[in-house]
C-alpha cells in the first residue's frame, strides 16, 4: 500500500469518527488535521523502520544503550525547557488570534532562555553522575540543540489555525535529513558520536523549517513582539503544565537513565530496543488529541458535547492499544528475534510487559487535553509528579533485582496510577475516569446496545 493511500484511508477513518459528534464544517477540519498528523506518523514509522532496525543491529546493545541514554536525557531536558506553554499558547491563539505576534514572541523567548539554562544544568549533572567521557560527548551533542526547539513555537500558530499540514512538512523535513544522514553513516561504518550528530541534526533542520513555513504562511518570524508582562502571565498559567510535562517525561524515560546508572549500557540497549517497538504507536492519541484540542476549548461549558467527543476518542484510542498489546504479547518474541537478532533476546519479555502500558498512555493523552481545556493544570501537575515519584521508587527496588523487566513493571504500574486511578479518585475529574472505564468496557457496551436494539425490534408474525 502506498503512503498516499494510507494517508487517505486514515483521513476517511478520522472523518467517520468525528462527523458523528461535531458539526459538519468543524468535523471536516478536525478530520483533515488528524489525517495529516496520523499520515505524518505513519510515514515516519514506515520510513524509519528499516533505518532504526539497521542502527540497532549495527550498534549492538552496549553502544545503542549509550545512544538511548543520551536521547532519554535530551527528551527530559527538551520537555522541561518547553515550560508547558505550548497548549496555553494554542488556547489563547484560538480565543484571541489578533495577539499572535505578542504570544508567539513571548513564548519563544521564554523557551529559548529556559533551554540554555537547562542544557547547562543537564550537562553538569550528567558529568557529575556519569563521568564517562564517551557518554558525555554523546549527551552533549544531543542535548546541546535543545534551545533550537524554541523555534517550534511557530507550530502553536499552525495548530490554532488548524494548519497541521505545515507542521507536518516542518517536522518531516528534519526527519528526512536526519534519516538520510544515518544511512550514510551506517554505510560508512561511522562511530557512535557521528550518530549523535545525526540525531541532533533533525532538531536543527525542523527548527529552521518551522521558521521558514511560518514566514511563508504570512507570519513575521523576525518581527515578533516580546511582552514581558505576557511572558510572566504565561509562566503563571503554565507552570503546573511544565511540572506535569517534565514529570510525565521522567516517568517515560527515567527507567533508561536509571538502568544506565544501576546496571550498564547493554541492559539499557535491550530495554530501549523493546521501548522503540512498544512506544511506536503513541503517535495515535497525540495526533488525535492535538487535532481535537481546539474543538474542546470551543465547547467549554457544554459538558454533554465534550463528553460525547471524548468518549469517541477514548474508545478508539484504548481499544487500538489493547489490540496491539494482545498481538505483541503473542508475537513479541518472534518480532524481537527477526528484527534485532539473538543479541537482543532479553528484549522480548520487556516488550511484552511494556506494551500493556499502552492503553493507559493512550487514554492519558486524550484526558490530558480535556483537563487542560477545563483549566485543571494543577491537578495535571500533581498526578504526574506523584507518578514519577512512584516510578522512581519502584525502579530503585526492582531494577537491582530484575533489571529491565523490573523497570518495565514499574512503568506499567505508574501509568495505571497516573492516567486512571488518580483521575477516577479525584472528585473534579471523576467524570473523566468514568469515561475511561466505559472505554475499557466497550465490548460490554456494544453487546448491551445490540441486545437493546434486538429487544426493540417488533416481533415477527408467526
Amino acid at each position: 500500500m502506498s503512503a498516499s493511500t494510507s494517508t487517505g484511508s486514515l483521513r476517511q477513518r478520522g472523518a467517520s469518527l468525528v462527523q458523528r459528534v461535531l458539526p459538519e464544517g468543524v468535523a471536516r477540519r478536525v478530520a483533515q488535521n488528524t489525517g495529516w498528523l496520523l499520515g505524518e506518523r505513519v510515514f515516519r514509522l514506515v520510513a524509519a523502520f528499516a533505518v532504526t532496525i539497521w542502527l540497532v543491529r549495527y550498534l549492538g546493545p552496549a553502544d545503542f544503550g549509550v545512544l538511548a541514554y543520551a536521547i532519554s536525557i535530551s527528551m527530559i531536558a527538551e520537555v522541561t525547557a518547553g515550560l508547558g506553554v505550548a497548549q496555553i499558547v494554542v488556547r489563547q491563539l484560538v480565543e484571541a488570534p489578533e495577539d499572535e505576534s505578542h504570544l508567539l514572541g513571548s513564548a519563544l523567548v521564554l523557551r529559548f532562555v529556559a533551554g540554555l539554562a537547562i542544557v547547562a544544568g543537564t550537562l553538569a549533572l550528567t558529568w557529575w553522575s556519569d563521568g564517562d567521557a564517551r557518554s558525555m560527548a554523546v549527551v552533549a551533542i544531543i542535548v546541546g540543540v535543545v534551545p533550537f526547539r524554541a523555534l517550534s513555537t511557530f507550530d502553536q500558530a499552525f495548530q490554532a489555525r488548524m494548519q497541521s499540514r505545515l507542521s507536518v512538512v516542518a517536522r518531516t523535513s528534519g526527519f528526512l535529513i536526519s534519516a538520510l544522514a544515518k544511512v550514510v553513516l551506517l554505510v560508512a561504518g561511522a562511530p557512535l558520536v557521528a550518530f549523535a550528530v545525526a540525531v541532533a541534526l533533525e532538531v536543527v533542520v525542523s527548527a529552521i523549517a518551522f521558521t521558514v513555513l511560518y514566514a511563508r504562511s504570512g507570519g513575521r518570524p523576525f518581527g515578533l513582539d516580546v511582552q514581558w508582562w505576557r511572558a510572566r502571565a504565561l509562566l503563571r498559567e503554565s507552570w503546573p503544565l511544565a511540572i506535569a510535562a517534565g514529570a510525565a517525561m521522567i516517568s517515560l524515560r527515567i527507567d533508561q537513565v536509571m538502568l544506565k546508572q544501576m546496571t550498564g549500557d547493554a541492559d539499557v540497549g535491550a530495554y530501549a530496543a523493546a521501548a522503540r517497538l512498544s512506544e511506536v504507536w503513541y503517535f495515535v492519541p497525540v495526533a488525535l488529541g492535538t487535532a481535537l484540542f481546539p474543538v474542546l476549548v470551543g465547547a467549554r461549558g457544554d459538558r454533554a458535547a465534550q463528553d460525547q467527543r471524548l468518549q469517541a476518542a477514548l474508545d478508539l484510542s484504548a481499544w487500538l492499544a489493547i489490540v496491539i498489546a494482545f498481538a505483541v504479547t503473542v508475537l513479541g518474541g518472534l518480532v524481537i528475534h527477526v528484527l534485532y537478532g539473538p543479541r537482543f533476546e532479553d528484549s522480548a519479555g520487556i516488550l511484552r510487559m511494556q506494551v500493556w502500558a499502552g492503553p493507559f498512555v493512550f487514554m492519558g493523552v486524550i484526558t490530558g487535553r480535556a483537563l487542560l481545556a477545563e483549566g485543571l493544570q494543577r491537578f495535571e501537575s500533581v498526578r504526574y509528579v506523584l507518578g514519577a515519584l512512584v516510578n522512581i521508587g519502584l525502579n530503585l527496588v526492582l531494577i537491582p533485582r530484575y533489571g529491565g523487566m523490573g523497570a518495565a513493571f514499574a512503568t506499567l504500574i505508574s501509568y495505571i496510577l497516573v492516567t486512571y486511578v488518580m483521575v477516577l479518585a479525584y472528585p473534579r475529574t471523576r467524570h473523566l475516569g468514568w469515561l475511561m472505564t466505559r472505554s475499557l468496557l466497550l465490548p460490554f457496551r456494544l453487546r448491551s446496545e445490540y441486545l437493546r436494539r434486538e429487544g426493540a425490534r417488533p416481533a415477527e408474525a408467526p
